[in-house]
């Protein structure tokens, strides 16, 4: 799959509208970013506040399609902006990394146990 999404210049998400899409992922997001891809999303949630609040892609959710097509249109014509996305990710995947989450944790249950 590396290969397949290494191979595109934009990766989409399109998740339902069930509540529980508000705070899980799905593995292809992890993988698309991964693969230092812009991420375009049909989403609500976490998803999209990751997304948009790192102008790592674009998430709308699906009453707001339009914003989606002009997003679309702006990345095509825009290198600064792919590679903009593109350095945006690599400070994602550092937030995401195994080291990072597993430091948070261990400050996480060091509060708890301190209390």
């Amino acid at each position: 799959m590396p290969l397949i999404y290494s191979s595109a210049d934009n990766c989409i998400v399109l998740l339902s509208q069930n509540p529980i899409f508000e705070i899980a992922f799905p593995t292809k997001f992890y993988e698309y970013i991964a693969c230092n891809k812009p991420v375009l999303a049909i989403c609500k949630g976490e998803l999209y506040r990751i997304i948009n609040n790192n102008q790592i892609g674009c998430a709308v959710d699906s009453n707001n399609i339009d914003n989606l097509v002009v997003f679309i249109d702006k990345i095509k014509e825009s290198n600064e902006l792919f590679n903009n996305i593109e350095e945006n990710i690599i400070k994602v995947l550092q937030k995401f990394s195994l080291s990072t989450l597993s430091l948070n944790i261990k400050e996480i249950l060091e509060k708890e146990f301190k209390k």
